[in-house]
């Protein structure tokens, strides 16, 4: 049991501290008629919250905590009734304190869903499937941030990871610093290369006889990026890798939208690509569009 799951388990005790005293009390009572009635009931009444108090622990499963990379977070998994999808809860707390903050709650299913894992510091993603097949489940409801923790809810197969992107804008300009533009341009996605291909490749050709072509690259940071939504009305899930990209005396600050070439595959593409120069300030940039507001930032 967790510690921040001690003030719901006192009010249990306090139940019985107030049954009892009323039980005490009773028998004080000078009118007979009026005294067995009310223990009866309060002995009725601490029996029910002793039985009420077994059944809430025995059917709250609840996993090991989790806690963020500095320690400074601990993440709470806990279910209600495992025999099959039911409540779910994922709580946040500071280290030491018992007070937490509910950060998702609805249908789940025991040590599978919902999936919790720190990102960073500040950071938490919980992964949770949908259970359109169980209507009398409760519905599923994440909250954006807690004690200063930004909470990222999303389904499995919505989620790219980040370091997953940042490897392919890795592979992406080793392939330029190689002089193999032709195999970086096949990391595209199919959509970019059919809209915005060739002009994309007169901009790389440009940059590269001005300055010779890619000679150093280096990744600076990545955020998560909602796209959408999509011609089925759907958003999409991406992440944008942010480089600096050296071209013998040419400096660009670039970032690379990296994202799933479909909702349940692990393959990826580059779905946009912008490049500022440090030098003139000029900027290109094409492909998809980002939603205004991102999910995170990191630095």
């Amino acid at each position: 049991m967790d510690i921040s799951e001690l003030p719901h388990y006192i009010v249990f005790v306090l139940a019985l501290v107030a049954f009892f005293a009323v039980f005490i009390i009773a028998g004080r009572l000078s009118r007979r008629w009026l005294r067995w009635p009310v223990r009866g009931s309060a002995s009725a009444g601490m029996v029910l919250t002793l039985l009420m108090l077994a059944i809430d622990y025995s059917c709250t499963q609840r996993l090991p905590r989790v806690y963020s990379p500095d320690g400074r977070h601990v993440a709470v998994l806990s279910w209600w009734d495992s025999a099959g999808p039911g409540l779910s809860s994922v709580k946040v707390r500071h280290r030491y304190s018992p007070f937490a903050k509910s950060v998702f709650s609805g249908t789940g299913f025991w040590n599978t869903d919902p999936h919790v894992r720190w990102i960073d510091n500040n950071h938490l993603l919980i992964q949770y499937d949908d259970y359109d097949d169980w209507p009398h489940e409760g519905e599923q409801v994440c909250s954006p941030q807690a004690l200063g923790v930004e909470i990222i809810c999303q389904h499995p197969s919505h989620y790219l990871d980040p370091k997953s992107a940042v490897v392919c804008g890795d592979e992406y300009y080793s392939e330029l610093k190689q002089r193999r533009a032709d195999y970086a341009l096949v990391m595209y996605t199919d959509g970019f290369v059919e809209k915005h291909g060739d002009e994309w490749r007169r901009v790389l050709a440009d940059l590269d006889r001005e300055s010779g072509g890619v000679t150093d690259f280096k990744a600076v940071g990545w955020e998560a990026a909602p796209v959408g939504p999509l011609h089925d009305s759907t958003n999409l899930e991406c992440v944008r890798a942010k480089y600096r990209v050296t071209r013998n005396t040419l400096v660009s600050q670039e970032t690379l939208l990296v994202c799933p070439l479909q909702r349940d595959t692990e393959d990826m593409g580059i779905a946009a690509h912008e490049i500022t120069r440090t030098d003139t300030g000029q900027h290109y940039e094409t492909g998809l569009t980002i939603r205004d507001k991102t999910i995170f930032p990191t630095k």
